[in-house]
Order: C-alpha cells, then structure tokens, then sequence
C-alpha cells in the first residue's frame, strides 16, 4: 500500500571522477520495503564518501525500551544521541508529524535528529462532508462544491490516530479536511476519517465568508441558511440575527456548528464570527509570525495558571464555560477538564488568537495518548 512521500539525500556509490561523488534528491512513495521514486535530483557533487537522508511523515509506532521510531510504517533506530527541535523524546507518540534526520552506517539507518513537526500550523478552514468526487492521479476531491489538493504535506488521521493514504480514501466517505488556500487552490492540512454513525453527529463547518445575504452566507463554498432560532455570537458575545447579519462581510472568519441530515443537508445550530484582529489590519500572511485568526495546537500543558487556564508549549490558554470540552472523547464542564488538566498531559486545542503568545479555545480535548 502506498504510503507518505519521503525524501532521501543520499551520496551514490558510483565514481564520477576519482574523488567525486553524486548528491541525490529522491522523492517517492514507500511501498512495503521500496521506495518508488516520483522524482529524482541531482543535487551536485560531494568529495566526502558519506551516506545521508531525511524521512518525513507521521509516527506509527515507538519502541522506547528498544530504542526504535517506526515513520510511515518504517523502522529506524535512534541513535544514542539523537537531538531534538520543537519538542522532545516525550513527544514520540503514534500520531506525531515529525521529519528525521539520519546518517547511513553499515547500510543501516539511524536517526540522529528528529524535528517535530504537528505543534503549531494554520489553517483557512475546515470543511465536513461527503466525498462528491475524487481524483487519484491529481490526489483531489470535492466536497460540496469546493475541491480540494492533498500533496506531500498532507496528514491523514482515522479514529484512532492511524495513519491511511489518499489512495484508501472512497467516493462518498464522510471526512473532515482541514486546508490552507495557496493562490486558487485549495491545499489539504490534514484529512480526518469520519466513522459512519459520526456522519449525523455534530459538525462544524470553519472558514472565511465569501459571499452573503441577508439570510444565508457561503463558506468552503457551502451555502448555509441563517435561521432564526440558531444561536448567534460575535466574538464570544450572543448577539441577535440581526446584529450578526449586520456584522457579516466577505473574508471574516466564522465557525457554524450543526448536523447533516440523512440527504447530506447540513442544518446549522449556532454562528460565532470571528473578527481577525483589532488593529483594523487585514493582512492575513501565515507566515509573518503576526499570529492572528484561527489556530490548531496540540502540545504538552507545562504550567496550570487558573481555574480557566494553563500554558501548552510556550503558548497561555484560556477556557471558558462556552468551550467545547472533551475528555476521552466525552463532553465536559470546564470545572471537571480543568481538574484533569496535569503538567505534561498532552492537550490539543482550536481556537483564535489573542496576543502572539496567547489563544482563546473554543476546543480542547484530552485524549489517550
């Protein structure tokens, strides 16, 4: 089964001249124990006779008594010095995007660095629905009337934090997609495999407003209805439907909570718009460190600083009673996911920023590591 693009640096075995030999970039799917290349570089010349590569992916599995990482279903062991960046070796967990960095000895690989890779990304939006359409050559597919690109970046997750491949994936599968738009495409983050009885549960449908009514907004291209008995809120604040339609203008962030009815209708039960700053900038560079809009974190708690709040990372989070609460999978009040919050307790949030260093949540979850 094809699995997640990897990419080797590796120094070939064949002379060029005398002293010389190749730099190779090869990038492909791993298949079994092969490596089917989609593409490969020269990358130019190398005097040292030294083998070097570079694996990126998810983690599927982690020996720590035997000292072994398993990326994309592939072995390697850790050398005894292996480093670390964004995290450290209490973060090798099934799940984990991580890029390794190994050296080739006696035709072996070891890893001697490992840079965390899940920490910290951004996101556009989130779309929930049925497959419409797929692509397996061009690894796209639609959903409602927006199409979507995955490519080597891309992380897919099941219900049990298992790695699949785009190939796996069926026409009509109920699958959550978390994207980045990049120009005029649509660029997938992550790809969550929906359960089937999930498909009439709670959903939530994230992204920017592209166009409007009074009755009725477009997100991810999904026309939504505004009706009058859904809860509505700006910025944390309940507001009327009134107040919200006045508020509402292409290019806002909003979150709209409901379910899919059994003929794919997604009927929404409450709004919360999302001003993406109060400096009246509009820019929305990723990149710029500027921190604003829609953020996913997943990390370890390092300090707890109130009954509503606790450090992830390097990052403050703050909870309130109208966050969605989950421990193991089962909805909480604030007061019983805050008794169970602990120094070093893997949590995973969603949420806005507030500052550079902090978010308000409007999700947190513990689950089993």
């Amino acid at each position: 089964m094809a699995k997640r693009i990897i990419t080797l640096y590796h120094a070939g075995q064949k002379l060029i001249t005398k002293d010389q030999q190749p730099l190779v970039k090869v990038e492909g799917m791993t298949e079994g124990s092969n490596l089917i290349a989609s593409e490969v570089e020269v990358k130019g010349y190398h005097d040292d006779n030294y083998d070097e590569a570079e694996v990126e992916g998810v983690i599927t599995a982690y020996d720590n008594n035997a000292g072994i990482v398993e990326v994309n279903g592939q072995q390697f062991e850790l050398s005894s010095s292996v480093s670390f960046s964004n995290g450290s070796s209490l973060d090798l967990i099934t799940g984990a995007q991580v890029e390794l960095k190994l050296s080739i000895v006696n035709g072996g690989f070891t890893v001697t660095h490992i840079e965390f890779k899940h920490y910290d990304y951004y996101n556009d939006g989130v779309m929930k629905g049925a497959i419409a359409a797929i692509d397996y050559s061009a690894k796209s597919l639609t959903i409602g009337s927006n199409t979507y690109f995955a490519n080597s970046q891309t992380h897919y997750e099941d219900e049990y934090d298992q790695y699949f491949s785009f190939d796996s994936l069926q026409l009509n599968e109920f699958i959550e997609v978390v994207y980045v738009t990049e120009g005029t495409q649509n660029v997938i983050l992550k790809v969550e495999r929906e359960r089937e009885d999930e498909r009439f549960e709670e959903s939530e449908i994230k992204g920017q407003i592209t166009s409007f009514t009074s009755s009725s907004i477009v997100v991810a291209g999904l026309s939504i209805d505004l009706p009058a008995d859904a809860l509505y809120f700006i910025d944390d604040t309940r507001s009327s439907l009134a107040q919200f339609v006045s508020n509402v203008t292409n290019g806002l962030y909003v979150e709209v909570s409901g379910t899919f009815d059994a003929n794919g209708l997604f009927l929404p039960t409450k709004f919360e718009l999302e001003f993406q700053g109060d400096d009246g900038n509009d820019d929305d560079d990723r990149d710029d460190g500027s921190r604003t809009g829609h953020v996913e974190l997943e990390g370890r708690v390092t300090a707890i600083l109130s009954d509503t709040s606790f450090m992830l990372n390097s990052y403050t989070i703050e909870l309130k009673e109208a966050t969605k609460l989950e421990l193991y999978d089962r909805r909480v009040s604030l007061v019983e996911f805050m008794n169970a919050v602990q120094v070093n307790q893997v949590v995973e949030i969603e949420g806005s920023w507030i500052t550079s260093t902090a978010i308000n949540a409007y999700e947190a979850e513990i689950d089993n590591d």
